[in-house]
């Protein structure tokens, strides 16, 4: 199904919806920017990127969608721990 016709299926009914002050959020996993919107939707793109705190508190996880094993919850996405911080 492509990825247009998943976005006009959702965009108005599901579950991750907030409306709050006549904006409407979405609180999807791999959603950065907290907006309904296609652009930013985490659940019909095949490629996405999510940043989540590690569960020790210690650095960030990033979190990717895999393209292959999309229908399979157990391999849907791969993490990555960074515990480093670059200094520029």
């Amino acid at each position: 199904m492509s990825s247009h016709l998943q976005w006009m299926v959702i965009r108005n009914c599901s579950s991750f919806l907030i409306k709050r002050n006549g904006q409407t959020y979405s609180t999807e996993p791999n959603n950065l920017k907290a907006r309904n919107s296609f652009r930013f939707n985490g659940l019909v793109h095949k490629k996405t990127v999510g940043v989540q705190p590690a569960a020790d508190g210690k650095g960030i996880v990033v979190v990717l969608k895999k393209r292959r094993g999309c229908q399979h919850a157990s391999v849907f996405s791969e993490t990555q721990t960074i515990e480093e911080i670059w200094q520029m």
